[in-house]
């Protein structure tokens, strides 16, 4: 009787080099186009986020800027005090100037009286209004907004606005007007910041003022 010997059974790394020598030129071209797109894909939506993220980025630093500034130019109002009746430093401002003292200055260590000076100029270079903490080039610029628009509106305890203070037609009026509010324009639209002033009504005394001449 003859004997047959099995048929030998392909390995599994025969047949895994058998499936792989299956794919054809227009398989494999297939697969390098759609890895291609979706390579290009990804790509474009990583630069468009981080572009977002850029955009967004500095969008937020510059409302944090401006938050700041907004706080300085609050501070410094808010620390305005009265001076002497006879005093050489009483609040004096237009719609443009505000001079006066202040215990919440910018530049020296609060606490102390310290005069100041806040400024609306435009600058023709920059095609811009600057609010300055001071007067000249030189000043350090608070703020600033496109155009040639900016002024200080002064209101009074009965809440009626002015242009100047003291205000010109006015009795007896306080050294200190009740609040400032600062206008400008920013993207086309009208905006404003608002400082109450929390110093007190009356000028400041010194004891010849309570006692007159008799002191000695």
């Amino acid at each position: 009787m003859r004997r047959f010997s099995p048929v030998p059974r392909p390995s599994p790394i025969n047949r895994l080099g058998s499936r792989l020598a299956g794919f054809t030129l227009v398989e494999m071209l297939v697969v390098l186009i759609l890895t291609g797109l979706i390579s290009s894909i990804l790509f474009q939506a990583l630069n468009q986020a981080l572009r977002l993220q850029s955009h967004v980025g500095a969008e937020i630093d510059n409302m944090r800027q401006n938050a700041m500034l907004a706080d300085w130019f609050r501070q410094v109002l808010q620390g305005v005090q009265p001076d002497y009746a006879d005093g050489k430093n009483k609040f004096q401002a237009s719609r443009r100037r505000i001079q006066a003292l202040t215990t919440n200055p910018l530049t020296i260590a609060q606490g102390g009286l310290a005069l100041f000076t806040l400024t609306l100029e435009f600058d023709n270079r920059r095609g811009e209004t600057l609010l300055r903490y001071g007067e000249g080039e030189a000043a350090p610029v608070l703020m600033a907004w496109p155009g040639d628009n900016g002024q200080f509106v002064f209101i009074d305890e009965a809440q009626a606005e002015h242009d100047a203070w003291p205000p010109p037609m006015a009795q007896k009026p306080r050294q200190l007007p009740a609040a400032i509010r600062l206008e400008g324009q920013r993207d086309g639209k009208p905006w404003v910041l608002l400082a109450a002033l929390r110093g007190p009504d009356q000028a400041r005394t010194r004891l010849r003022d309570l006692f007159g001449n008799a002191l000695p």
